[in-house]
């Protein structure tokens, strides 16, 4: 009977994705912790050499000017091993495997500190002045009964390659999921993820201050906290959300971020952090009336700019608490218009009471 209801849920799922549009679900991976640091990613490589991890380098390298992508790359392949240690050793692994084809250890590295880089888009190395555009909407939001649901759309400029790079990966170890995130080809640090049975994050971009800034926190921090890193870190080695939510809220990172936290029992909050550490962190309170926090890609006390909070907050007020399912958080806000949009690359919704619900509905839309 179990097994019916399993597969019946399959196809309810697969008709609701068809109902909003060409998506798919992101095939599934496992790392084994357990595992050397250098092997743990031979099975994505396998998979992707030939066809996604060609795109992602190239589409990486067509953001450099030429002149300038051997000293650029050559630095970062020689910072790899300041990155923490397992993460770093990870990346060099990728790299043997990719040593017959033209991807660059420096070119891993930029790939995954990406985030950390976007205020050089404004800098004047970068090819035709590109900008690497992230832009993100992430909930939290508390049913009658206190439970979590962490809603996420993942925006990204680079949105076809990335589409195509978007997979989901149970970390394990000792034969147990330790983490889950929904994350990229070549990336090893998480902008989305859970640990079960504990607390889920995501990461939304934050504009503040300049590659200056981010030069000076990269020196200081010696390439230790990368966000995707930190992240990822914090997934590993933390066991519930309030461990969680300090170690996000107060860690030096190398640039700014909104970071996004699940817990349980009508646990939720959106840190907004500088590179030094929070500077805001906005906490539910659903028994009385703030049952959901919404952020996009501004200080939740100032104006936004642009109208993703107003129509996701117009939302999720129409669903209501007592209304709120994943069903609905996904069918009513995240594949609706401005939520979803042109640079949507993928929607996820999670909890960490429920860990299976991030297997069910994390999609990635079609064209």
């Amino acid at each position: 009977m179990k097994i019916l209801l399993i597969y019946f849920l399959i196809i309810l799922f697969q008709l609701t994705i068809t109902k909003f549009g060409e998506a798919r679900q992101p095939k599934l991976f496992k790392i084994n912790l357990d595992k050397p640091p250098r092997e743990r990613w031979k099975s994505v490589i396998e998979k992707y050499k030939d066809n996604v991890i060609p795109e992602i380098a190239a589409m990486a390298r067509s953001y450099i000017p030429t002149n300038l992508r051997s000293p650029i790359f050559g630095f970062f392949a020689k910072i790899v091993h300041l990155l923490p240690h397992d993460y770093g050793e990870e990346i060099i692994g990728m790299a043997e495997q990719l040593r017959d084809t033209e991807v660059t250890p420096g070119e891993l590295v930029v790939f995954n500190i990406l985030y950390d880089l976007t205020d050089f888009s404004h800098g004047p190395f970068l090819k035709n002045n590109k900008s690497l555009s992230l832009g993100c909407t992430s909930i939290v939001a508390a049913q009658n009964n206190g439970k979590i649901l962490h809603g996420r759309n993942l925006d990204y400029e680079m949105t076809q390659v990335l589409k195509d790079a978007t997979i989901l990966v149970d970390f394990v170890k000792n034969g147990k999921i330790q983490y889950t995130a929904v994350t990229f080809v070549l990336a090893v640090g998480i902008i989305t993820g859970q640990k079960p049975n504990a607390f889920t994050v995501s990461l939304n971009a934050r504009y503040s201050g300049g590659p200056i800034l981010n030069i000076l926190m990269e020196l200081i921090t010696r390439f230790k906290h990368p966000v995707a890193l930190q992240i990822r870190k914090t997934l590993e080695f933390e066991q519930d959300y309030v461990s969680a939510l300090s170690q996000l809220s107060w860690t030096y990172m190398i640039a700014p971020s909104y970071l996004i936290v699940g817990g349980k029992d009508g646990d939720g909050a959106v840190i907004t952090r500088d590179r030094l550490g929070a500077v805001d962190v906005f906490t539910l309170d659903y028994r009385h009336y703030r049952w959901f926090l919404l952020e996009t890609n501004f200080d939740h006390w100032k104006k936004s700019g642009d109208n993703r909070r107003k129509y996701g907050r117009k939302f999720m007020k129409e669903i209501g608490k007592e209304n709120l399912t994943a069903k609905l958080m996904f069918e009513k806000v995240l594949s609706k218009w401005p939520i979803k949009n042109g640079l949507t690359i993928s929607s996820t919704v999670m909890s960490a009471e429920e860990p299976n619900l991030i297997y069910n509905w994390t999609v990635v839309w079609g064209n």
